[in-house]
């Protein structure tokens, strides 16, 4: 399951019912809503991290930020841009005390499931091994995902999310694909040739959302 694609469409159903009920003339009860359910999702997805049992220092930031809110929607606590702030640099401080070293052309890595983020930043994954599963996600940044060298057996799946970023999923002529796009206000683009492959060939299911963004798919 694509937890960011669950997360991305709650939200903008929040952001549907609060103006659905502005218009009928509940405008507090719709701003109260929203006060309270955008960091509930934003802490949900943050948590998501604990599901796919995987240290992720995005979505620590997540959940701080959203619980913050949280608070400040349930308990009035006092809340200012300084606290925001702060948490984010903060995180970060610790993402680069702890961050791993890769290579100047990114960072190759044998995990058969990865899940990765690129936020305000970039992110550059290179498989070399057997390959199931990737999570992408491109937040105000850029992310590459290059399958070139990776072995699957059979299928495998990338969910790619694209938010004012933009994700590049490069692709051997020796997979199948199947794509199945999401654009709002963004663009999907398979740049990929079309080759005749045997029956058993490896196949590649990408599941791609992009919301005033763009994912392109290539060779």
């Amino acid at each position: 399951m694509n937890f960011g694609r669950v997360i991305i469409g709650l939200f903008l159903i929040v952001i549907a019912v609060t103006m659905i009920g502005t218009a009928m003339g509940y405008e507090s009860i719709g701003f109260q809503f929203f006060q309270f359910a955008w960091p509930a999702l934003l802490t949900l997805w943050g948590l998501t991290m604990l599901v796919e049992k995987r240290f992720n220092f995005v979505k620590l930031t997540a959940t701080l930020i959203g619980l913050l809110y949280l608070a400040k929607a349930i308990f009035q606590f006092p809340l200012n841009g300084s606290v925001v702030g702060a948490v984010i640099i903060l995180v970060i401080g610790i993402s680069i005390l702890f961050r791993r070293g890769g290579g100047p052309k990114g960072q190759y890595t044998s995990q058969e499931r990865i899940h990765d983020a690129a936020i305000f930043g970039g992110k550059n994954t290179i498989i070399n091994d057997k390959f199931k599963f990737a999570e992408t996600t491109a937040l105000f940044g850029g992310a590459q995902l290059n399958l070139l060298g990776a072995k699957i057996d059979g299928e495998a799946t990338v969910e790619a999310t694209a938010i004012f970023g933009g994700i590049e999923i490069i692709v051997p002529e020796t997979f199948k694909l199947i794509i199945h796009g999401t654009p709002v206000f963004g663009g999907v683009d398979n740049k990929t040739r079309n080759v005749n492959l045997p029956d058993d060939a490896p196949q590649v299911v990408i599941n791609a959302t992009a919301i005033f963004g763009g994912i392109e798919i290539k060779n």
